[in-house]
């Protein structure tokens, strides 16, 4: 997320606030960011555009005007999941590869079975690998 996203959602967070004793957590500050980014004309196009697909993939209504939904086809983004495996076994390389391939395919599985939340998964893989390789 870059600086003027966060700012954004840190003042939506404050906002929030003075007018709910609920508690608004980063995601929803960041739903929240986005929708009002598809409503505001001061917005540049091309983010009020990016943030009607990041809505729209995850199933959030968008209030992008109608006459500007074919600019979604100049402004294409596509959200990517990723995980980055470090292995460290220097002179093991053949140990390393079947450790990383064992981290790889329990990623796999989680994400397979929805679990995508980046704190479980960093948490579930750095243990295998301990248990793997005790490092």
């Amino acid at each position: 997320m870059n600086q003027v996203a966060q700012i954004l959602i840190d003042g939506d967070i404050a906002m929030f606030r003075k007018i709910s004793p609920e508690p608004m957590d980063m995601h929803s500050a960041e739903i929240s960011m986005h929708i009002a980014r598809t409503a505001a004309e001061s917005v540049p196009e091309n983010l009020r555009v990016y943030s009607h697909r990041w809505l729209t993939e995850r199933d959030i209504p968008s209030l992008l005007p109608e006459h500007m939904l074919p600019l979604m086809e100049r402004y294409h983004s596509v959200i990517v999941d990723a995980v980055g495996i470090s292995i460290n076994l220097r002179g093991r390389d053949e140990e390393a590869k079947h450790v990383e391939q064992k981290l790889a395919d329990k990623v796999a599985e989680m994400y397979a079975d929805g679990d995508k939340d980046p704190t479980r998964v960093k948490q579930v893989i750095t243990d295998l690998r301990i248990s793997m390789i005790g490092i």
